[in-house]
């Protein structure tokens, strides 16, 4: 293979740029810290003078003698706020790359372009250069008109910087971590969505191993070039999935929640909110911007799949980065979840439920499954791994799920009920069902709402984050459970503190007007009730409670008042005997 030819083309490498006191230096730090582009890029022309690579230097000058065209705002900004004016301190190439005898250092130019009116395209073909690197100022501007321009001259009609239209096909990269924007979203904007459109982008390092090797698949595709610096905050974004166990693109379509194939931010917001992605490192307004090329609010979704892959690679090679989570991410389940799923079915219903779980095998193989005894012996047929194995359900099974739902270690329910035969442990079942109301644990209870919570599982972004634990909204307490809570707080409080209580249901509220009671009798001399028996609980008006112990007393009953109160509006307790 013949060896390869390289050069690095230096634009706008000026103090009025690069150092202190240059007039627009402070527009520029911000990028130039993030990149740390000003040690970056002279260890790469030392490497590249070492290799043999062409170093080519385009600096930018303004004098009295420069005529701007009318539609040439740059130009006309920089004429009229006396930059880069010639001969002085703030047009010197800075001192970091101070060019060497070897150097080409092309002629002033007075344009943004760095191809019309320099001998730029005769150097490339002259010295036959098969790969260009870019680095300098700004991504927006002087960048991307020489890429834009270089396309056009290689695979477009322009012959305006080429008066022969003869401009070798060359391999272009910008510089990611060597080039600088006023702010880093432009600076972002352009190396995702718009340079990418002309040339590669790459970072300095693979410029260097590009340098060393004669290798055109050194950076083997676009998507590969997208190697950004640690900055990029698109790249730390990935990095938060990862650490999170969160696949990329099955992740990121829970995005698009009406199915449009858009993004707005509010989506968007949510979407990290959900996932607990937001930090001091994530800035979701610069992540957006950076992805809404046209500036609408709204991004396509694969536009957000395409940029979270190409960061991939990148990040498999970023040294602060957990193996274990990449693999994770990558091979095991998108349900990192830190709780159990469990699957019941009455013995009527477990061909319905086999053959549920079968159609559903990809969801239930990456869950871990809570089961009772029977379903679990017949999920195992299916080669289904059963975290957690408890009894039969009329031997208790149910109540055990139920104590697990109670504990917080359940996240949804599978219970495919036989609603036509009766059960010896039908209380059992309804208080499974219970826990799960009180618990705000999601409950399926036939297979066609099976199959709507499996769908809502995988593929919303509520069920998905509840799932893996990370959606702060899920199993919240009801309104009537807080409520609970605080009487039964109030009630430990009052008792704590020697206090008496004469209303016994905090529940209830305080400002009923009836008075529930609760009778307990046998009548003996009944023929067809010999046997002891309890009344069920009625309510009465408080007036005509003594009407009815006389009632009673007279028919035999004796009663015995443990706890009753005439206070107006309270409520009394009658315990009959």
């Amino acid at each position: 293979m013949s060896k390869l030819n390289k050069a690095i083309l230096l634009i706008d490498f000026q103090n009025e740029f690069t150092t202190k006191g240059g007039k627009l230096h402070e527009n520029v730090s911000e990028v130039i810290q993030n990149t740390c582009m000003m040690e970056k890029v002279p260890d790469l022309v030392d490497l590249g003078r070492e290799c043999g690579a062409t170093i080519i230097h385009s600096p930018i000058v303004t004098d009295e003698d420069v005529v701007v065209d009318e539609d040439d705002t740059v130009m006309s900004n920089l004429l009229k706020g006396k930059m880069f004016e010639k001969g002085s301190w703030n047009a010197k190439i800075t001192k970091e790359l101070e060019p060497e005898a070897t150097d080409y250092v092309l002629k002033e130019r007075k344009t943004t372009s760095v191809f019309k009116g320099t001998v730029l395209s005769s150097l490339l073909k002259r010295n036959k250069i098969d790969v260009l690197f870019i680095a300098g100022f700004l991504t927006d501007g002087c960048i991307l008109q020489a890429v834009q321009e270089a396309y056009d001259a290689v695979y477009g009609d322009d012959t305006s910087i080429d008066d022969k239209n003869e401009l070798r096909p060359i391999q272009i990269v910008v510089l990611s971590d060597g080039t600088a924007a006023y702010s880093t979203k432009i600076h972002m904007n352009m190396l995702t969505n718009v340079i990418p459109e002309f040339c590669d982008v790459a970072t300095v390092d693979y410029a260097e191993e590009m340098l060393i090797k004669d290798d055109m698949d050194a950076i083997p595709n676009r998507q590969r070039a997208l190697g950004f610096s640690i900055f990029d905050p698109i790249k730390k974004l990935r990095i938060a999935m990862i650490e999170k166990w969160l696949p990329g693109e099955r992740f990121v379509r829970f995005l698009d929640t009406d199915g449009d194939g858009m993004v707005d931010y509010e989506d968007f917001y949510d979407f990290l909110k959900h996932f607990n992605l937001l930090s001091d490192d994530i800035d979701p307004k610069m992540i957006f911007g950076i992805l809404d090329l046209d500036g609408d609010g709204e991004i396509p979704t694969q536009v957000v799949v395409d940029s979270l892959k190409a960061r991939d690679d990148d990040v498999e090679e970023d040294p602060d980065v957990d193996r274990m989570d990449i693999i994770k991410a990558k091979e095991l389940p998108p349900f990192p979840s830190p709780f159990l799923v469990s699957l019941v079915a009455h013995n009527n219903m477990k061909p319905s439920m086999m053959k549920f779980v079968k159609d559903n095998i990809t969801f239930f193989s990456r869950v871990k499954l809570v089961t009772t005894g029977s379903t679990g012996r017949a999920l195992k047929s299916l080669g289904l791994k059963v975290e957690h194995l408890v009894a039969s359900g009329p031997l208790g099974g149910d109540q055990e799920i139920g104590g697990l739902i109670a504990q917080g270690k359940v996240c949804a329910v599978f219970f495919f009920v036989d609603p036509l035969s009766a059960h010896p442990h039908a209380a059992d079942i309804g208080a499974l069902n219970r826990i799960c109301c009180v618990c705000d644990v999601m409950f399926a209870n036939n297979p066609s709402t099976a199959t709507a919570l499996v769908y809502s599982l995988e593929n919303s972004s509520f069920g998905y984050s509840c799932l893996c634990g990370v959606n702060p909204q899920y199993q919240l307490d009801s309104s009537i459970v807080v409520k609970y809570k605080d009487s039964q707080n109030k009630v430990i409080a009052d008792v704590s503190a020697g206090k008496n209580n004469d209303v016994v249901n905090p529940i209830i509220p305080k400002d009923s007007k009836a008075a529930s009671f609760r009778a307990r009798g046998s009548h003996k001399a009944s023929s067809h009730a010999r046997s002891s028996r309890r009344s069920s609980v009625g309510f009465m008006e408080e007036n005509e409670i003594p009407e009815f112990i006389e009632r009673k007393a007279n028919t035999g009953v004796r009663n015995s008042i443990l706890k009753a109160s005439t206070k107006s509006g309270s409520h009394i307790w009658l315990d009959g005997i």
